[in-house]
């Protein structure tokens, strides 16, 4: 169950084509290249406040055994740890899922 939302609440969730804009307009915001990531828009989690309006994202795209970690954008530099620790959650939490054994970061 998501927990309750409050003024600085989020949940997080998988991307979706409709999240595509809105993501493209934070790699924008953070200089992340947006024409490379656009085709890899399925592989990010998403950190969405009440108003489902994506705080920040964080790509994983997994091989085998293997995960990697791309492209942590953040929007809200008042939350920025807050909104790290609970992707990088979800991303074990998915790693653990897909028995993966190693993740990796550029």
């Amino acid at each position: 169950a998501d927990p309750p939302m409050g003024p600085t609440a989020f949940t997080i969730r998988r991307a979706t084509l409709d999240d595509l804009e809105t993501l493209r307009g934070l790699w924008r915001e953070t200089r992340l290249p947006e024409h490379e990531l656009d085709k890899r828009f399925t592989e990010f989690q998403v950190a969405v406040d009440a108003n489902d309006w994506i705080l920040a994202a964080l790509g994983v795209r997994f091989a085998g055994l293997h995960g990697e970690v791309h492209s942590l954008a953040i929007r809200r530099a008042d939350q920025e740890t807050e909104l790290r620790d609970a992707l990088w959650d979800r991303i074990l939490h998915l790693a653990q899922k897909q028995s993966a054994l190693r993740l990796w970061t550029r």
